[in-house]
């Protein structure tokens, strides 16, 4: 895949809208798979590490639907841009000695090879789903120990890097939109609930104690003496609490502060709709009010779809490819307003 095709690209899991989307954006899924034979890779030389890819990329290269890349040969640019699109953690990005992936056409189910572990088996999907992201790689996991034999204790269950995700190796993600509860100040709820539920927290974006967008990641922090089952009905359970919360947030606002939450929305459209420079942070908040007053049915000029297309085709490093292949003489914030304008009908 090139540039040209990488940019266009939105994951397919950010385009069609699911369960609370208008408060869960997604759900992610995540195996940790270590092959038996190998040693783990923070112990391993350059020469196993090397094996370890090859070996796994050789047993994974005839299933179907998938596409294979090699991050250490792929162009930094790119691999940021697959960070942005929620698909590559930053471990993967910033150092992609001897690692691989594997990925379909929509971005939905992603292969990582040598990351931490020797495999990550990954499933996005849209809204609150997590069964749904478990079974869509349940057949790949059992494809690798069948053919390959995994990291597997009778105690302690599947073998980690981290001690952290030893048991089932499954960690539940969903990315949730909560300024409802930021606004009402009632963050803390949330975090002692997930913290009760064997759970945590943490903003998808934070620059300086801030947490631009009201954006949260919540995901179980316990792998081990649960079943694959147990922490998916557990993470289904708490999130749709977080929900509840969040929507309660948003009607006492409504209820309260009709005036002030209606003047928020719309001079956050304005000035989306206006602006000439938009840096990333300002841009954030902004389309968070935007995503606030589309879920109250106040904005309707954009939907789940719209505003998920906007967000990722406004990260940093696709503006900057953007301005790079169209050859623009303009800067960051200047492009990013201009995208703004024109998706708002300017």
């Amino acid at each position: 895949m090139n540039r040209d095709d990488m940019i266009e690209l939105i994951p397919s899991f950010l385009l069609n809208p699911g369960k609370y989307s208008d408060v869960v954006l997604f759900t992610k899924v995540q195996l940790r798979r270590n092959i038996r034979e190998f040693l783990f890779i923070p112990k391993a030389d350059d020469e196993e590490r090397k094996e370890i890819l090859s070996s796994i990329r050789a047993m994974y290269s005839n299933i179907n639907g998938f596409e294979y890349s090699c991050l250490q040969t792929m162009d930094a640019g790119m691999r940021i841009l697959l960070r942005e699109k929620f698909i590559l953690p930053s471990s993967a990005t910033n150092d992609p000695f001897f690692k691989g992936m594997f990925y379909t056409e929509g971005l939905d189910r992603v292969i990582i090879i040598g990351d931490q572990d020797h495999v990550k088996l990954i499933s996005f999907m849209q809204g609150l789903s997590p069964s749904e992201a478990y079974t869509s790689i349940e057949e790949l996991d059992i494809m690798l120990s069948r053919e390959m034999g995994v990291a597997f204790d009778k105690d302690f269950g599947y073998l980690t890097a981290s001690p952290h995700f030893a048991g089932t190796g499954l960690t539940v993600s969903a990315y949730v939109h909560l300024p409802g509860l930021v606004v009402t100040d009632r963050l803390r709820d949330v975090k002692d609930k997930t913290l009760r539920s064997n759970a945590g927290i943490r903003p998808v974006y934070e620059t300086g104690g801030k947490v631009p967008g009201a954006l949260f990641i919540i995901e179980n922090t316990k792998t081990m003496n649960l079943s694959e089952e147990e922490i998916i009905a557990n993470m289904t359970e708490l999130v749709q609490d977080v929900v509840k919360l969040e929507y309660e947030a948003r009607s006492f606002l409504m209820e309260k502060a009709r005036i002030e939450i209606e003047d928020r929305i719309w001079r956050a459209y304005g000035v989306l709709r206006y602006a000439r420079c938009l840096d990333v942070e300002e841009f954030l908040n902004l389309i968070s009010a935007i995503r606030m007053g589309a879920g109250y049915g106040i904005i309707k000029c954009m939907d789940t779809e719209d505003l998920n297309r906007l967000h990722i085709v406004c990260q940093p490093e696709h503006i900057r490819t953007l301005i790079d292949l169209t050859s623009e003489e303009t800067d960051e914030s200047t492009k990013r307003a201009e995208l703004v304008h024109s998706a708002l009908g300017g």
